[in-house]
């Protein structure tokens, strides 16, 4: 079979209605000739199996329960202008954000004088983990249809 090129494929996908399913299935198409073809830029869902799904809840599920922590911790600093994050203990929650915040500040401006942006992340990681990890989340439903863990 010749290989096609993924803007070719991605401009005959482009000329057909959307459709969410048809879309997911042109996600998967595109990954697979794109791995077909040599190309590491696109991946397919359907290429993770079972205990790669696990491996990656494994390390997701502790590090989104983890940074949310730490932003409940920031969202409280907010509250208090006068915290040195600088300073033990409060470093141990400014280390780790402050890098994510200070971009996100550049895009959410303060409202009303307020750092609205350790809220803005909580509410991510949250979408993210019921995503990826809750009951009826991606890698939840690969394990359970391929039959693993």
């Amino acid at each position: 079979m010749a290989s096609l090129a993924p803007h070719s494929l991605c401009q005959r996908a482009a000329a057909k209605p959307f459709t969410p399913i048809r879309s997911f299935t042109t996600l998967l198409a595109l990954g697979g000739a794109a791995h077909a073809a040599g190309s590491p830029e696109l991946y397919s869902i359907a290429e993770l199996d079972a205990s790669a799904a696990h491996t990656l809840e494994s390390i997701l599920r502790p590090l989104f329960t983890a940074f949310t922590l730490l932003y409940i911790i920031r969202i409280t600093m907010t509250w208090y202008p006068s915290i040195d994050g600088t300073k033990l203990p409060w470093l141990l929650a400014y280390a780790p954000t402050e890098p994510i915040l200070k971009v996100t500040r550049n895009v959410i401006p303060l409202v009303g004088g307020v750092d609205v942006t350790p809220i803005v992340w909580v509410g991510l990681i949250s979408f993210f983990n019921e995503i990826l990890l809750g009951p009826q989340g991606i890698l939840m439903l690969i394990q359970r249809e391929s039959g693993g863990f």
